[in-house]
């Protein structure tokens, strides 16, 4: 990515493009929701908001406490100019990998957010909300050729490979945070669990398990609310993680309610 920032060129369109995403490559048409099996990045555009390259910088690295840094690249977009000097775009890299859009979206969510208490809401910040799909792609860091002196490429967080484990975003940490009633049909008690580290792998190994599985999902689907359950976990999580599991499967969506009706007699 280094390299490519620094070429010149004449039309974004002679760039090649880049997606942060991997898919199931099972039809000519696999960049989908559907097909989308992680990510180990986010990509964000920027288009000519409020939000400065160096504000970001500041927000999310050069300004923030030490728990709040993070790894980054940001750079100019083709389209960066004197007219629109806030047109840029960052990759943030994840301490491990997303393994659905619904979980791509909550970390979406919360940066949106973290701006958002920084004083730039959604809809003055520029940040382009189609980034939330998922499955955008983008044309690779270049300069264009018309517009050199805005052409920019700074990094943070990631002078060596192990800062990434440092600063990267921790994917399940924000998700077992988030709001969980965004994630259920109906309000419910939040009770927050404190998970061990040994509790944590369990459950991602469980939930990678399942998502990998193509067929015979529902009983260990099942199986998996019950573990949770043993492992203590309170019934809001449990409802949280049952839909990550479940991401774009409308079929095991729909069983979720039931799992839950019946953990409630659970003993």
């Amino acid at each position: 990515m280094l390299v490519t920032s620094t070429a010149t060129k004449n039309n974004k369109t002679d760039n090649l493009l880049i997606n942060s995403a991997v898919f199931n490559d099972v039809d000519k048409n696999y960049r989908t929701q559907d097909n989308f099996i992680q990510s180990s990045f986010m990509i964000l555009d920027f288009d000519n908001g409020k939000v400065t390259p160096q504000a970001f910088e500041e927000i999310f690295f050069t300004k923030a406490n030490k728990a709040n840094k993070r790894s980054f690249v940001i750079t100019n977009s083709f389209s960066r100019s004197k007219d629109k000097p806030n047109n840029f775009r960052v990759f943030m890299f994840y301490k491990s990998p997303v393994m659905s859009i619904q979980q791509h979206q909550i970390i979406f969510d919360d940066i949106s957010n973290t701006l958002k208490l920084n004083g730039y809401e959604a809809t003055t910040s520029g940040l382009d909300k189609s980034c939330r799909n998922g499955i955008q792609s983008f044309y690779i860091p270049c300069v264009n050729r018309n517009e050199q002196e805005y052409a920019f490429f700074r990094k943070h967080g990631l002078d060596r490979i192990k800062d990434i484990n440092k600063y990267g975003i921790d994917v399940n940490a924000i998700i077992k945070t988030a709001n969980v009633i965004q994630y259920t049909d109906k309000p419910m008690a939040v009770t927050t669990s404190n998970r061990t580290h040994d509790t944590e792998l369990k459950i991602t190994e469980k939930r990678q398990e399942i998502q990998s599985m193509t067929e015979g999902r529902h009983k260990p689907f099942f199986d998996a609310a019950i573990s949770m359950r043993t492992l203590g976990l309170p019934l809001n999580e449990i409802e949280c993680e049952l839909k990550l599991i479940a991401a774009n499967d409308s079929k095991m969506k729909k069983k979720v309610p039931g799992i839950m009706s019946s953990l409630r007699n659970y003993k």
